[in-house]
């Protein structure tokens, strides 16, 4: 099916805290959509809110599911874990010449998703994942950070740096269930990961600490993990060794106990049934607002000892994940798209990412 507004995007999880954002994002800007999900009773909740179409199936039911995906030039797809729900949508999307894109964060999801690079070609559509405010503030970090030192082989960064608006500090939960159990699901489980001499190489979670520069928001521990942009920023910079931090409050020798448990099965099995048990949904949103994350970046050529950095605000996370997910969508509606495999980077630029208000590089002192 040829892009076009008249079709319009498929928005499958919307009931979730992100997809309930972007539900209502899509009627803001007055894109053509459909609002879908398993549950019934929540589905059309939305819907009505919202005033926009809605549909109920469950991606076991491939019928439904090619039916709803073939009347659509587009599915965002904001149900996860994507562990577990990706692979269906995508060979759907495949098959119904849909675009895809998502807003996981999971390293091995969006490695599966490449491997579609030439059938996306094929059909010619996009398969975008890891559009959200930790993964495509981390991808365009890295290609503004590639254009800083094009000759850079290796690339450090270090993501989910919260600041916050002013003074004011959240009173919620930082992060939605949802966010968290994919981290649990399809990040922590997955132990450490890096990327050297282009390839992937596994080791603990948490086998490498460093701190990096904040700019005035000082100095800060980091502990490695497997972050998507192994995947999505080598893919957009061919950087051939990149390793993904994610930001600690913790001391260095209390990371290295706390990761291990982290990557625990009895502590993912305990924390998933707390996750769904006893947190929040999300934050409030006023906390949703008021929240900035940040990514730091570090390029260097191993050659000549350069070293270039810049820090990235990417805005309040959950509400930025949303504007995101809805530009590159009306993007790829107004036929501005590259069929095969993509990243918001490789796609757009990294200048795209500054499109979203409050956003800015910061090119630190120094490099």
């Amino acid at each position: 099916m040829a892009p076009d507004l008249l079709s319009g995007v498929l928005v499958y999880g919307a009931t979730g805290y992100t997809g309930h954002l972007v539900a209502k994002k899509v009627k803001e800007v007055g894109l053509r959509a459909t609002l879908a999900g398993r549950n019934a009773e929540k589905v059309k909740a939305i819907a009505n809110e919202v005033q926009l179409p809605y549909e109920v199936f469950d991606l076991s039911d491939s019928a439904k599911l090619d039916n709803s995906v073939g009347r659509h030039a587009v599915v965002l797809h904001i149900a996860g874990p994507y562990t577990y729900t990706a692979r269906p949508m995508v060979d759907a999307c495949l098959r119904k010449k849909a675009h895809y894109i998502d807003v996981t964060g999971e390293l091995r999801v969006v490695e599966a998703v490449q491997q579609h690079d030439e059938e996306a070609k094929a059909s010619g559509v996009t398969l975008m994942p890891a559009i959200g405010y930790d993964a495509s503030a981390g991808d365009c970090l890295a290609a503004h950070l590639k254009k800083r030192l094009p000759t850079a082989t290796h690339l450090d960064l270090g993501l989910f740096v919260p600041r916050f608006a002013g003074s004011y500090r959240p009173r919620s939960l930082m992060f939605s269930r949802g966010t968290l159990k994919s981290f649990l699901v399809g990040i922590l489980a997955n132990g450490g990961v890096v990327r050297r001499d282009g390839k992937l190489v596994y080791e603990a979670l948490g086998a490498r600490c460093r701190t990096f520069d904040l700019g005035e928001g000082g100095h800060a521990p980091f502990v490695s993990f497997a972050g998507s942009e192994l995947i999505a920023a080598h893919h957009s910079t061919g950087i051939p060794n990149i390793t993904t931090y994610i930001y600690s409050a913790l001391s260095f020798p209390t990371n290295r106990v706390f990761t291990g448990l982290l990557s625990s099965r009895a502590f993912q099995s305990v924390a998933q049934f707390a996750i769904d048990k006893i947190l929040p949904r999300g934050p409030a949103e006023i906390d949703a607002e008021a929240i900035r994350a940040g990514a730091v970046g570090e390029a260097r050529d191993e050659k000549s000892g350069k070293i270039v950095r810049t820090f990235a605000t990417s805005g309040s996370g959950y509400p930025f994940t949303a504007k995101m997910a809805v530009e590159v969508t009306r993007q790829i509606l107004n036929g501005n798209f590259k069929p095969r495999f993509q990243t918001v980077a490789s796609a757009y630029g990294p200048e795209f990412l500054l499109s979203i208000p409050g956003v800015k590089f910061e090119d630190l002192p120094g490099s």
